[in-house]
């Protein structure tokens, strides 16, 4: 499965989308897909990872991917679109090449639905979550914010009274404005200025020695992680109400949150809703001075912030189910347009319950009911010819199971029945069903297994699990010669003829 970054690469623009798709990347990346970024615009893309610490295995290609008309060129399981001026007239090609396509929406360009698409509203620009039949297509709120690993469960000893770090390019100097402030109501102070940073603090140093009450330290171009310890180390961090804010919000609630462009009025608003501090560029001045007066009052204290009145932000804690529903979208849908599918294997061939004809229909009705098969099942009594009909029947489309036949080739004959069932492609793992043709005499187990193994491998499974009755001696045996492992047992798990039994759990890996 291919997952593609539609992004830029714009020196004035800053690193939080950079950031923000990065991060979204990497969870595919950590689950084994390929991943990659076509990037457009003037900038370096692979600098702005490596100063951000991103050195993952991505693909990367720097192309004019918006004037793309190739559609073999842009095709992608899943396409996730993260740009600051994305034209809309873009849009119908990538929706024809994507499976499924997720925006990360900044300027809220995106006002026609269609069925692939899925908006990660991150500036808060809609009111409310848009459906589609039934099905949610914009996500909005700080849970659904894509955190970087540096800025999770970080615990260090503070250091600096005031943290400032306004990013970018800063190009109304708010951070020089904000320092002057600072040294009427703080001892230590440290600014992190942006790599295109032009203002008045390029040429001041840090000063950590200086015999002065106040004590200024100056950083630039920090990597992810160095600004994470930062922020760690700070009682106090004034930031812009950017994604930067959801990243600082994640380690402390001891946050300033300013408005430094236009297109932060949603989220800027959101969070003051929520009982963020914020400031006013307006009157920045005085609302600065009076935040910063409140807050060096309790630097050693608990913040008002951190008292029962303020409301836990959750940040984060809904992408990762977010990004796993769109993954098992594709493969849902993958999974839809393979079956009815036959499976073959050497002279094996696998055949779904769903394409039965009437004869093979008759026969696994017999095989079922046999007693050397239905002594082992859960539900040991025969079944009817119209139960068993019925099943076929909603196995058509049923993603979460799937019935074989298996036959030998070379011989016509029935060697057996397999069965996936509890299909959970979020963690890549299913149940096996088998029993052999009870009227064969020889062994056929193991070609059984290898057919199951192959089937799963092919649905993208990482792990078969089986549950077998206790007793079952030559069941036990053929599973552990083939390398199954007991993972549990579940105590006095059913009840046959009046008599309760223990259940073993087996496991293996598929493709091992």
């Amino acid at each position: 499965m291919i997952v593609t970054i539609f992004t830029e690469c714009v020196k004035s623009k800053g690193l939080g989308h950079i950031v923000r798709s990065s991060n979204l990347a990497l969870f595919y990346l950590r689950l084994g897909y390929k991943v990659r970024f076509l990037v457009r615009g003037g900038g370096d893309f692979q600098s702005a990872l490596k100063e951000l610490e991103y050195t993952p295995n991505f693909f990367l290609l720097a192309c004019a991917w918006d004037e793309s008309k190739d559609l073999e060129f842009l095709k992608s399981d899943i396409s996730i679109i993260d740009s600051y001026e994305f034209r809309l007239d873009s849009l119908p090609l990538l929706l024809e090449s994507s499976k499924v396509v997720l925006a990360l929406d900044d300027l809220g360009s995106f006002k026609a639905f269609k069925d692939r698409l899925y908006i990660l509203d991150l500036g808060f620009i809609y009111k409310d979550d848009t459906y589609k039949d039934g099905e949610q297509r914009i996500f909005s709120g700080l849970e659904f914010f894509p955190l970087s690993e540096h800025f999770k469960n970080i615990n260090l000893p503070k250091k600096y009274d005031l943290l400032i770090c306004l990013g970018g390019e800063d190009v109304n100097d708010l951070s020089f404005k904000a320092l002057e402030i600072a040294k009427r109501h703080f001892k230590d102070v440290c600014v992190v200025l942006g790599s295109a940073y032009k203002g008045r603090l390029v040429d001041i140093s840090s000063d950590r020695n200086s015999s002065d009450a106040f004590k200024v330290s100056i950083f630039s171009s920090l990597t992810q992680k160095e600004l994470a310890g930062l922020i760690n180390q700070s009682h106090l961090i004034l930031v812009p109400s950017s994604s930067l804010a959801c990243e600082v919000l994640a380690c402390t609630s001891k946050v300033i949150v300013i408005k430094t462009a236009s297109n932060q009025n949603a989220l800027f608003s959101k969070l003051s809703a929520l009982g963020v501090k914020t400031a006013s560029m307006d009157s920045l001045e005085s609302s600065l001075d009076s935040a910063f007066l409140s807050a060096a009052s309790f630097l050693d204290s608990v913040s008002p912030l951190d008292s029962a009145s303020f409301v836990p932000l959750h940040i984060g804690t809904k992408i990762e189910s977010l990004l796993y529903d769109l993954l098992l979208k594709v493969l849902n849908l993958a999974l839809k347009a393979s079956k009815p599918k036959t499976f073959r294997l050497l002279d094996l061939e696998a055949k779904p319950f769903s394409d039965l004809d009437k004869e093979e229909i008759a026969k696994t009705l017999e095989y079922r009911n046999h007693d050397l098969v239905r002594h082992y099942m859960y539900e040991d009594a025969p079944i009817s010819m119209q139960t068993h009909l019925d099943f076929i029947h909603s196995q058509k489309d049923n993603l979460n199971s799937r019935y074989f036949l298996v036959r030998d080739i070379k011989t016509l004959n029935h060697i057996g029945v397999i069965s996936l069932t509890r299909i959970n492609l979020k963690h890549k793992h299913a149940y096996l069903g088998i029993y052999k043709n009870p009227y064969l005499q020889e062994r056929v187990g193991t070609r059984l297994l290898d057919m199951l193994c192959f089937i799963a491998s092919a649905l993208g499974l990482h792990m078969l699990y089986l549950e077998v009755i206790e007793d079952n001696a030559k069941a036990l045996s053929l599973y552990e010669n083939y390398g199954f492992k007991c993972t549990g047992k579940l105590e006095d798990a059913i009840c046959q003829k009046g008599s309760f039994k223990n259940v073993l759990v087996y496991g293996i890996e598929v493709g091992v």
